[in-house]
């Protein structure tokens, strides 16, 4: 389950790391808090119905089960270097980290699985980047670290919450179905 609290964690300390060392480690840590937090992402197996082809079809036990992100650190590094241009940039709209965490979720979030073995295959579409243009004003005002750390996770995690999954399920048990319009938990 995604969790603000520890997003915002990440980012304070990669802001913290910023402070002390060079662009290129800031640039790594706000990725690895990205990813950290993005890789508790689960969707629910729904809405199906997820049936074992039989005559007649028969109710799967993946109907509804949780399923986690299994493939969140697949655009870690581009995820890095995108940020590592914002820093080039000095773009202070910040809309190349926005569209990088656009691009990581719609590129990276494909495939869903829970221990048990229920998978899920599709594609996850986050429809707009973060805007993160407010924590630029909030920290130009005086903001502390902190504050525009919670602003920022608050700001991604709204994105997050937001993307949807659509794809197709197949349950351990051999049933299969649409997994559609499920948003990111």
């Amino acid at each position: 389950m995604l969790n603000m609290e520890q997003l915002k964690s990440g980012l304070l300390d990669a802001f913290t790391a910023g402070a002390e060392g060079d662009e290129s480690d800031a640039a790594a840590e706000i990725a690895a808090a990205i990813v950290e937090y993005a890789s508790s992402a689960e969707i629910l197996m729904l809405p199906g119905p997820i049936l074992i082809p039989a005559a007649p079809p028969l109710p799967s036990t993946g109907q509804g089960a949780m399923l986690a992100v299994a493939t969140a650190d697949t655009g870690k590094s581009l995820l890095e270097h995108s940020i590592k241009n914002q820093f080039a940039a000095q773009d202070p709209t910040m809309l190349i980290l926005g569209l990088a965490i656009q691009m990581y979720v719609n590129t990276s979030f494909t495939v869903f699985s829970a221990q048990i073995g229920h998978t899920a295959t599709g594609a996850t579409l986050m429809v707009a980047p973060p805007v993160l243009a407010p924590v630029v004003a909030a920290g130009l005002s005086g903001q502390s670290a902190e504050s525009c750390a919670g602003l920022m996770a608050s700001i991604i995690h709204m994105s997050f919450k937001t993307s949807m999954f659509n794809g197709a399920g197949i349950a351990v048990d051999g049933g299969l179905g649409a997994v559609a319009a499920q948003l990111l938990i």
